[in-house]
């Protein structure tokens, strides 16, 4: 034995309990401890502080006997070895008290056999004790994987090679249910005729493909009655090196698809809105400065004495031009955030931007985590910062702004404020550029909410989630 084992002796005969302790305490495989108790009153007291590893039990006491003693101990330790030592007892009684739940009975004229069947009951009951505890976590990871399964709206069941259905979770009896009437039992055919012939020709094929070795996914769009999106995906099911099966799970994806259709009316919003911008500078500021241009050369043509001073005109006219194109083509280009970091962009911007207006900027970056951010998020904050810086030239009359980004696990926080003039009581903020910043902003599902009154200035702070991508394969405007 590899531990020390508290021995229960329940004896009425105390040189018979000496001559078990004895034969125990000469065997080199033993280091045990004893407690010996006479009768039924000193037994229940051992059995609740003695906490005994091993029981050994006469067969007849004083008003109690070994099957009364077997019972009470089942009860309370049922996995406690418990062996009957007595001086008789007949084969018919042994095998009831073994069916009863004995490990072993030894006579005590044959004592010699006691240690070998004390040694063989523990081990036995270790194993099955360690048995009954790996079933109890295999039933724990079942139920617990049930109530996974079966508490979830997502659909999850799976097919034999002969479309019969091996399983299903709740949510798909559940939605069978509601499309056919009544559930499809396990066994039976996953291709019921209660389905449309198109439905059952079309998710044939999808079994067949996986029953192939194909995983694969699939999106079903069921226009009536609600107008639903789904997606399927089938894992073929292998057993043994060969597909037995396949495993299929279903989810609803319509709220997926409706944010799709939102974020890409969002995008083509914005680009509109930059169109009409690009086009109202060209116009208002290029095109007047290259048709004044014009005008004086067509002057000059007449009035040769007039050339050299309208060529400065002209020229300065030109320069001017220019400048507006380079501002534009500037405004345009997408930063390379892998070239210089997303702060130092930035930093960059609104120095650019405000230093020539003599706008002094203060930039807290203290809580921002740059690695946080993809490089759609980068641009879309970049263009926001854009956008609002030039709210403030054309219209703040500012001369300080303060820039503060930062992030956390899940969201992204920029705060914009100046102390310009702010907007009169009742304005509603709605120009283009505010509306620019807001579809932006809706494309990663975030908010933008702004603070402003006359004389107080003017704050807007953006909030977006970290964990929202756009979900279109197109490029951020």
């Amino acid at each position: 034995m590899t531990e020390a084992l508290k021995i229960l002796i329940l004896e009425d005969s105390l040189y018979d309990a000496e001559e078990i302790v004895r034969r125990l305490g000469m065997d080199a495989r033993f280091d045990c401890g004893f407690r010996l108790a006479m009768d039924k009153a000193a037994y229940l007291q051992a059995l609740d502080d003695f906490c005994p590893s091993v029981i050994l039990s006469d067969h007849s006491l004083p008003q109690f006997d070994s099957k009364e003693a077997l019972h009470i101990a089942r009860g309370l330790f049922p996995d406690i070895p418990f062996i009957i030592v007595t001086g008789t007892i007949s084969e018919e009684f042994a095998i009831q008290m073994i069916k009863a739940g004995v490990d072993d009975y030894i006579l005590k004229d044959r004592m010699t056999r006691l240690p070998a069947a004390i040694i063989a009951s523990v081990k036995k009951h270790r194993v099955e004790t360690e048995k009954r505890k790996l079933e109890r976590e295999k039933e724990f990871d079942r139920n617990n994987l049930m109530a996974l399964i079966n508490n979830t709206n997502d659909l999850m069941w799976s097919v034999d090679l002969n479309f019969r259905l091996i399983t299903s979770n709740a949510a798909f009896d559940r939605v069978i249910r509601n499309m056919t009437g009544t559930t499809i039992a396990k066994g039976a055919d996953i291709l019921t005729g209660k389905f449309r012939p198109e439905q059952l020709t079309r998710f044939r094929k999808y079994y067949e493909r996986a029953f192939s070795g194909e995983s694969f996914t699939e999106i079903e769009h069921t226009a009536l009655p609600d107008n639903t999106w789904t997606e399927i995906s089938y894992c073929p099911i292998h057993t043994g090196g060969s597909i037995s099966g396949v495993a299929c799970f279903s989810r609803d994806i319509t709220q997926r698809k409706m944010m799709e259709k939102e974020i890409a009316r969002a995008i083509l919003k914005t680009q509109e809105q930059e169109r009409n911008y690009l086009g109202r500078e060209l116009h208002d500021n290029v095109n007047q400065l290259l048709a004044a241009t014009k005008m004086l050369l067509s002057v000059a043509k007449y009035h040769a004495e007039n050339i050299p001073e309208l060529l400065v005109a002209c020229q300065e006219n030109i320069e001017s031009a220019i400048q507006e194109n380079r501002k534009i083509a500037h405004g345009l280009v997408v930063p390379d955030f892998k070239a210089k970091p997303f702060q130092e962009q930035l930093t960059d911007l609104s120095d650019k931007m405000l230093g020539r207006w003599d706008i002094r900027v203060t930039m807290d970056t203290s809580g921002l985590r740059e690695e946080l951010l993809s490089d759609e998020l980068k641009l879309v904050i970049y263009r926001i910062a854009q956008e609002q810086l030039t709210n403030i030239i054309k219209h703040a009359e500012a001369g300080s702004v303060y820039l503060s980004l930062r992030t956390t696990p899940t969201e992204f926080n920029m705060i914009i404020s100046d102390n310009g003039k702010g907007m009169k009581a009742g304005t509603k903020p709605e120009g283009i550029g505010l509306r620019n910043i807001r579809d932006r902003v809706t494309i990663f599902n975030g908010t933008a909410d702004i603070t402003t009154s006359p004389g107080r200035g003017f704050k807007m702070s953006i909030t977006m989630p970290l964990t929202i991508r756009p979900c279109l394969n197109k490029p951020m405007p």
